[in-house]
């Protein structure tokens, strides 16, 4: 996730696993669920000093992700 997280705010892209898609399948991820993953990833960031916009970036980065990690 930091790996991700690092990429999403516009740094190197480390990741070397499974793509999204597959790496979430079959665990029966819900959109509920995926906006409690947003939620605590917003609190994680403000936390850390993270300001606004790049809070907003990762953001961006992770909400069309949506389809890829959710069941429903």
């Amino acid at each position: 996730m930091a790996l991700f997280l690092a990429a999403a705010a516009g740094g190197p892209n480390g990741h070397k696993g499974l793509d999204m898609r597959a790496a979430h399948a079959g665990r029966g991820i819900t959109d509920a669920d995926f906006d409690r993953v947003m939620g605590h990833a917003a609190t994680a960031l403000a936390d850390a000093g993270v300001d606004d916009a790049t809070t907003g970036q990762v953001a961006g980065a992770l909400m069309p992700l949506r389809s890829e990690v959710t069941t429903a």
